[in-house]
C-alpha cells in the first residue's frame, strides 16, 4: 500500500509514534482485507484485529484474530499484496489464497 511504504519521525527509527499517513494506510489496507474474506472465507466469524508485522514496498505481512460465534478467538498469518495504484492484488489467509472479487479490491 503506498503510504506504508514510508516511516518517517519516530516509527523510522524504532520507536512507538505513528504518522496519520501510516494509519490512513493501515486502515484502508484493514478494509480491503476485510471485505476480501467478507463472503468467501469468514463463514460466521469476524475479523476483530488486523496487525501489521512487515510492510515492504506493494507486499504486507501479519496476521487477523477472528471471533466466532461462542467467543472463541484464534489468529491466523495473512499475506497481502497492491498493485501501483493501491488496490489489493493478491491475498492470502493461513497458506489459502483467497479469490478477490472487483468489490474487495477496489
Amino acid at each position: 500500500m503506498p503510504a506504508l511504504r514510508a516511516k518517517t519521525g519516530a516509527a523510522a527509527r524504532g520507536g512507538n509514534a505513528r504518522t496519520s499517513d501510516t494509519d490512513d494506510g493501515r486502515a484502508l489496507l484493514e478494509g480491503k482485507i476485510r471485505g476480501a474474506l467478507e463472503k468467501r472465507y469468514l463463514k460466521g466469524r469476524k475479523v476483530v484485529g488486523i496487525k501489521i508485522r512487515q510492510a515492504e514496498g506493494n507486499y504486507v505481512e501479519g496476521f487477523l484474530k477472528f471471533g466466532g460465534a461462542k467467543g472463541d478467538r484464534h489468529l491466523v498469518d495473512f499475506r497481502a499484496t497492491s498493485n501501483p495504484q493501491g488496490r489489493l492484488s493478491s491475498l492470502e489467509v493461513d497458506g489459502r489464497k483467497i479469490p478477490l472479487s472487483a468489490s474487495s479490491a477496489t
